[in-house]
């Protein structure tokens, strides 16, 4: 198919809306039931927008745009084969221009495709900053090859097509050769904090402490024995509140690091990725595994806690510490017991293989992307 030449009311422009299955479907399904309207509303009425979508793991694999035509042409290739107008790729995976600025959303002129990625629309209305992208950039991609009507016209008084507001983002710049591509990048800190942020809420780091059912049985047979110790009960009166916390601390620190060490979670630079992404996929799992580590902690906190005020009284918890046991004692107790704990889960972790676990990582998305791409080609 051509490219669009909707020159007369009643023509269909076909988007299609691409993603890989890392990103949710909610957000690909409501997209495409939100696009035509805003398409209709702030480019051309006069046509019929029609989005279809799809999701497939062997989608482009985008890791830096300094040099990216590959990418676009990839999806210039999916636009052609299913006979559609216009692409547009929602990916998981971060994009980063030559100096370390992360790039919201690019697209070609020429190719008739936009790339658009996901973790770079932070975290907060990610679906709203993902449609408006779409828009303003098909808007600038399709342009003077839509026609404009009369209801068109009195938008902006002199017939022609009516300027696409500046995006959240601000606006986009030509670049490339060519002058075809567009490109829309945030500022270097805050376009880099907002990616990062967007990482992490794609690894989902709360389903790390539900992959850890090693872990957590271990801990909690730890914590089981600990808490009728009275060698525990001693220690935890003699420590001092500093102490403790840095217990805990440590205990917390130990998680992370053995995670990582022992699932090969941390990604170091081979050439292929450059130093800033590395940066970034390590961060990204940093962050992940340290809220993983805290909910991790403070379940087991709860859990002990309940346990320690259940079966121990007061008066024998205080003749065992030398002085009244009061809630601070219990706590204290609790704290003690659960960074134990802690570190007994640690060692259980050792025998988790649970992808909620490697998804912490987020080299391990596009890893397992790979593999579903190779396996779907293979079976096609």
């Amino acid at each position: 198919m051509g490219r669009p030449r909707a020159d007369h009311p009643g023509e269909t422009v076909v988007l299609g809306l691409l993603a890989p299955p890392q990103v949710p479907r909610e957000v690909v399904e409501d997209l495409a039931a939100e696009l035509p309207r805003a398409l209709s509303e702030r480019i051309s009425e006069r046509v019929s927008w029609e989005v279809p979508t799809m999701r497939d793991p062997r989608l482009p694999d985008a890791e830096d745009t300094e040099d990216d035509n590959g990418t676009v042409d990839d999806l210039r290739e999916w636009r052609r084969q299913e006979g559609w107008d216009f692409a547009v790729c929602v990916t998981d995976l971060p994009l980063l221009r030559g100096d370390g600025r992360a790039v919201v959303a690019e697209a070609s002129s020429e190719r008739d495709a936009v790339l658009v990625s996901l973790p770079a629309l932070g975290v907060l209305r990610r679906r709203a900053h993902a449609r408006e992208a779409i828009v303003r950039f098909v808007g600038e991609v399709l342009g003077d090859r839509i026609g404009i009507g009369p209801e068109d016209a009195a938008r902006d008084g002199d017939g022609r097509r009516p300027k696409q507001p500046a995006t959240t983002f601000g606006n986009a710049a030509r670049g490339g050769e060519g002058g075809d591509n567009f490109q829309l990048a945030m500022p270097a800190g805050l376009g880099q904090a907002r990616l990062l942020a967007g990482m992490v809420r794609a690894t989902r780091p709360f389903r790390v402490v539900l992959g850890l059912s090693y872990a957590l049985t271990a801990a909690l047979g730890t914590a089981a024995f600990t808490l009728i110790t009275s060698t525990i009960w001693q220690l935890s009166g003699a420590f001092s509140w500093a102490r403790l916390s840095g217990l805990v601390a440590a205990s917390v620190a130990t998680m992370i690091a053995y995670l990582i060490v022992r699932h090969g979670m941390w990604h170091r630079s081979d050439g292929q990725t450059n130093r800033q992404l590395a940066v970034l996929f390590n961060a990204t799992t940093l962050i992940t595994l340290t809220i993983g580590a805290l909910s991790f902690f403070a379940a087991l906190f709860v859990l002990t806690l309940a346990a320690a005020g259940f079966l121990i009284d007061a008066g024998v918890l205080g003749k065992t510490i030398g002085r009244p046991a009061g809630a601070g004692e219990f706590v204290a107790l609790a704290l003690m017991t659960s960074s134990l704990a802690t570190l007994g889960g640690t060692l259980g972790s050792g025998l988790q293989t649970s992808d909620d676990v490697h998804e912490a990582a987020y080299t391990y998305h596009r890893e397992r992307r790979h593999k579903e791409g190779q396996s779907q080609d293979g079976s096609g």
